[in-house]
């Protein structure tokens, strides 16, 4: 197996690579790497230009894996700060927390990929969607709280 790009516990191979063909389920490294790669780059930004974050799917995984009925508010709570802490290291960005102007989380809920953005310098939460499902966005996505 080729490997594409390593960097830290990361491994990306070109057979993961081929799951963004269409009609094939995109594999959570390759959309891991481009998070990760995205993180290393902020770090070399224009100092006049946002501070982005970009967290893996690690962070919002416990909402898939862990139903509701055996996972309590506190404990999903504590396992997605572990989870961002994680991420903010792997990407050298632990100590620069108060500097961030916008992170971005993946989330998949029942095979849809979507991701929730917080603008801290514009006090918003957006959710960035190319899913053709009908609807508002408060109709879409406002249960999706209790899971996250």
């Amino acid at each position: 197996f080729e490997i594409i790009f390593k960097n830290g516990d990361l491994i990306l191979m070109k057979e993961n690579i081929r799951s963004l063909r269409q009609d094939h389920y995109v594999e959570v490294c390759v959309l891991d790497t481009w998070c990760r790669i995205l993180n290393l780059r902020e770090l070399n930004r224009k100092p006049d230009m946002p501070f982005r974050f970009f967290g893996s799917s690690y962070s919002s995984m416990h909402s898939v894996l862990m139903p509701d009925e055996k996972w309590d508010y506190e404990n999903k709570v504590r396992l997605f700060c572990d989870a961002v802490a994680d991420d903010l290291r792997k990407a050298g960005c632990e100590d620069k927390l108060e500097d961030i102007d916008m992170i971005m989380f993946p989330v998949c809920k029942s095979e849809h990929l979507y991701v929730v953005c917080f603008n801290f310098k514009k006090d918003a939460i957006e959710i960035l969607d190319n899913s053709s499902k009908g609807g508002t966005m408060l109709s879409k996505y406002e249960s999706q709280h209790v899971h996250l």
